[in-house]
């Protein structure tokens, strides 16, 4: 009886976790901001729909390339890359900057950033 009451409550956590990412990923999507995910060696992972929307990419086009080499103006890439590097080394749970992108036109826009480290969880 026990090991069934262990049982039910794992599988209701795992339903409540699942559906609090379903939640989470919808509002990412759907949002009005730029929502960006990054491995670190800075390559895109997620990136939502406002994000193709003003810069004019294509979600194939970005995910697995480097954000950096993509919207970051080459007289800011140096900082840049050290400000992200400083980020995910000192796993800083958040960090404020503005900075200029470009879109696939190669015009800028200024773009105020929020950035947060997520930890990494593994499966068992």
């Amino acid at each position: 009886m026990n090991r069934q009451l262990k049982v039910w409550r794992n599988r209701k956590e795992k339903d409540r976790l699942y559906e609090s990412e379903q939640r989470f990923t919808k509002m990412m999507l759907d949002i009005n901001m730029v929502f960006i995910n990054l491995d670190i060696n800075s390559k895109i992972i997620f990136c939502n729909d406002y994000l193709l929307s003003i810069t004019g990419y294509t979600e194939e086009e970005l995910i697995g390339k480097n954000t950096v080499d993509i919207f970051v103006p080459v007289d800011e890439k140096e900082t840049t890359e050290k400000g992200l590097k400083e980020l995910f080394e000192n796993n800083r749970s958040l960090h404020h900057f503005e900075s200029k992108i470009l879109t696939k036109d190669n015009k800028e826009l200024y773009i105020s950033w929020y950035n947060s480290v997520l930890p990494m969880t593994t499966e068992k």
